[in-house]
């Protein structure tokens, strides 16, 4: 006889009472084999809010003169290499959470491999599993910005029967529940000492640096003062308004300016290639046209602006003050030749957009401004390199005494420089050491034992072999009775 005679013999003598009754009784055995021999899991939760202490280094950073520019970015090498919130921060806690190095310090600490009786290895695999991470607030691991994570752990327990009949097992239902909260809260405390112990490193290495780049700035300032002030002793070069003392002046002021017209060139021309490709070509190209026709007005004007800021900077440095008449004629002079170079801009755009499409005022009038803007950096450039170079070429006819004499001042002058800007950022890197010592989040929730395991469910495991059995029992005893056909049959011939 064959197992579908056997089955189909088996239907014809159930009823709808022993489809039921099996039915039943598979979900007991269902419900006592996960109740008795299926481990319990217990899991509990910790939880921490990302540090929002406000930032200190950055406070500075705005409130120091001319802050957001060169002088200070950059100010703190190890600023918050593990800190902050948002996604990132996110991301970086949870690697954290699940490194082996986490993974194998629990094992170590817990004796989690005697205890499940495997190798480290497989316990540090198995507690991979085990350890889960969520994001607070909006946003996930992998993007958003959550304000917070919270840390889970899952401990198995038992199975039930060889609790009762006190055969060995990893851990009893209380010992798991304890353990999963103990674990959850190891973990939290690892990435607080691991991420404070890790920045507070960094900014120590950053301070480090910076106290002996900023000693060796002091030794190198020292000793050209020295020499500077023997100098001036022995050849009695204690006048500011000697030619060595102008010369240098010159020197540093078409240094400065030669490199902020550089600076100012390279920004303009970026901008301009990338407002060409927003116009038609015939546009840019009359743009061009009018602003290059311009250029000889444009490099007058420069050249000139280029001698009032050498003659101010050489007033300044003759000791008078920002409110003497001289400097507030020098200024207001200044003033009227960048509204000369701002009447020509205007004057190009007035010229180039009565042909131009309206819908394409805006981005001609930026183009205009940008290319007069390139046109007076390159003139500012060039005057400024060439009259560096007759500069330094008059520096050369002067006595070896004197070219030192200038050679030591501008020494003087950046290391000065270069000096006040490291103890800016030594201040900076010091009270940056001292705020990673206070952590990188903060403690919501500490995890504690839960009250109920977090399955598995036996009567959830019953209740689904009950619908399961009862569905096919059912499906089966049906078909028996006729009442549902499974297959085609063929209709009878035609007698």
């Amino acid at each position: 006889m064959t197992p579908l005679r056997l089955l189909h013999g088996l239907l014809d003598r159930l009823s709808w009472g022993a489809v039921l009754l099996l039915s039943l009784a598979g979900a007991v055995l269902a419900g006592a084999f996960v109740y008795l021999l299926v481990p319990l899991s217990f899991t509990s939760e910790a939880s921490f809010l990302f540090n929002d202490q406000p930032d200190v280094i950055s406070s500075l950073q705005l409130l120091a003169p001319g802050g957001g520019n060169g002088d200070t970015r950059g100010a703190a090498g190890a600023i918050g290499m593990l800190g902050g919130g948002g996604s990132s921060a996110a991301q970086r806690f949870e690697e954290l959470a699940r490194s082996r190095r986490l993974r194998r310090q629990l094992v170590e600490t817990h004796g989690l491999a005697e205890r499940f009786h495997m190798p480290a290895q497989q316990a540090e695999a198995e507690l991979r599993t085990a350890i889960s991470i969520r994001t607070l607030g909006r946003g996930t691991l992998l993007g958003g910005s959550g304000v917070g994570m919270a840390v889970g752990v899952t401990c198995q327990a038992g199975p039930r029967l060889r609790v009762w009949l006190g055969r060995p097992v990893a851990f009893k239902p209380n010992e798991a529940q304890t353990m999963s909260a103990t674990m959850a809260n190891d973990i939290v405390a690892f990435l607080d000492d691991y991420t404070t112990e890790t920045s507070i490193q960094q900014a120590r290495k950053t301070r480090v640096f910076v106290e002996k780049r900023t000693r060796t700035v002091e030794s190198d300032l020292a000793r050209a003062e020295a020499r500077l002030l023997a100098l001036q002793r022995q050849y009695r070069l204690l006048s500011p308004e000697t030619k060595a003392e102008q010369l240098a002046e010159e020197i540093k002021t078409l240094t400065d300016a030669e490199a902020q017209s550089r600076v100012l060139e390279q920004n303009a021309a970026e901008s301009v290639r990338l407002l060409r490709g927003q116009l038609p070509r015939e546009a840019t190209t009359r743009i061009e046209q009018t602003v290059t026709a311009r250029n000889p007005l444009i490099e007058r004007l420069e050249g000139e602006l280029l001698d009032l800021q050498a003659k101010l900077q050489t007033e300044v440095a003759g000791g008078k003050l920002t409110t003497h008449p001289d400097l507030v004629a020098l200024r207001k002079e200044m003033d009227g030749k960048e509204a000369q170079l701002q009447r020509v801009s205007h004057d190009v755009q007035d010229m180039v957009t009565r042909g131009i499409n309206p819908v394409h005022d805006a981005l001609s009038g930026k183009l205009v401004d940008q290319m007069v803007t390139l046109a007076g950096a390159r003139a500012g450039a060039r005057i400024a390199g060439s009259r560096l170079a007759r500069a330094e070429s008059r520096m050369q006819d002067l006595p070896p005494v004197a070219q030192e004499y200038v050679h030591l001042k501008r020494q003087v002058e950046m290391q000065g420089d270069l000096l006040s800007t490291l103890q800016k950022r030594l201040e900076m890197a010091r009270i940056e050491e001292q705020r990673e010592n206070s952590g990188k989040f903060q403690v919501l929730d500490p995890a504690e034992p839960p009250l109920r395991k977090s399955g598995p469910s036996s009567t959830k495991a019953a209740l689904a072999v009950f619908v399961g059995l009862l569905f096919l029992l059912g499906i089966g005893r049906a078909y028996r009775l006729g009442w549902i056909a499974l297959e085609d049959r063929e209709p009878p011939a035609d007698a």
